[in-house]
């Protein structure tokens, strides 16, 4: 897994998602009966860092971009697991925290984002093990 500053680790904690199981009905069942990440929740959540990246592009401040985005992922970690499209654990948090980030730290063009959080996604989505619960 990606290493994240405290800052993204601490939110993380008190977002309620060091604890999350991942329980989503749109998940591809394990025979154990378990959950895994899916290649479409990956790929959606690649779209947002693509077009968060170009909203970058477009002059939208990191300021404005991190408060909103840390308002939103809070938001949808408020929500009972089934119903979100993503942040179903805490790996899944720290993944897009982690990609949002790097849009400003590291300003390359929006497709390489894209491409590296989908790399790192289908990564993350590999490694959970057979019982849905995202490794500590």
């Amino acid at each position: 897994m990606l290493a994240l500053p405290d800052e993204a680790q601490a939110w993380t904690k008190a977002s309620g998602l060091a604890d999350a199981k991942m329980v989503s009905p749109q998940r591809t069942m394990t025979p154990m009966g378990g959950s895994r990440l899916s290649s479409a929740e990956c790929r959606a959540a690649a779209a947002f860092i693509l077009d968060s990246a170009r909203a970058r592009d477009q002059g939208l401040a990191v300021g404005p971009f991190m408060t909103r985005l840390q308002a939103d992922m809070l938001a949808l970690a408020s929500q009972p697991p089934a119903q979100r499209w993503f942040l179903h654990g805490p790996g899944e948090a720290l993944l897009l925290y982690r990609a949002a980030t790097d849009i400003y730290r590291r300003p390359v063009d929006a497709s390489s984002h894209q491409r590296d959080f989908m790399r790192h996604c289908e990564n993350l989505r590999l490694s959970l093990p057979a019982s849905g619960i995202t490794p500590r």
